[in-house]
């Protein structure tokens, strides 16, 4: 959960631990974003979280608790959204990554520099995870190229 010092006034700064490794990112903040945290990091301590999801007072297992119950409790609810907006795809909290990532590949962004912001530790496994998207590309791609060549009859 983000803290008030990790956010400099323009980039929020944290670090990733997926398995062995630990990851250190640092994100250059949208206006939009800005404006969101500026509102609710003002008067907080260094050590505050920015945002009221989790109360100052939980330590220990009762954060992971808390994090778990509410990640639950947002994935419910979107899943609630997109069936009253008639959406019919499973979203959660992991649908702004997969969008993410779908539109860096569909932008031709190098894969390593997408695998190196998911937090992937090779490139073989945002391959595995996207290999549809990844296929698709490279089918387009050829075959732009062969439908543009000229006749070889």
């Amino acid at each position: 959960m983000a803290k008030v010092n990790q956010f400099d006034g323009k980039r929020f700064s944290y670090t990733r631990k997926k398995t062995e490794r630990e990851d250190n990112f640092s994100i250059k903040q949208s206006p939009e974003n800005l404006k969101i945290i500026e509102y609710y990091a003002q008067d907080k301590k260094p050590d505050n979280y920015i945002f009221p999801i989790i109360s100052e007072d939980r330590v220990g297992e009762a954060i992971f608790k808390t994090k778990k119950g509410k990640l639950s409790w947002f994935n419910d609810n979107i899943k609630r959204i997109a069936v009253d907006l008639g959406i019919e795809k499973n979203l959660s909290t992991y649908t702004p990554r997969d969008t993410w990532t779908n539109l860096g590949l569909k932008m031709g962004i190098d894969i390593r520099k997408i695998s190196s912001g998911l937090g992937h530790s090779s490139v073989e496994i945002t391959e595995k995870h996207y290999s549809q998207m990844i296929q698709e590309k490279i089918l387009d791609e050829i075959n732009a190229q062969i439908t543009k060549a000229p006749s070889l009859s």
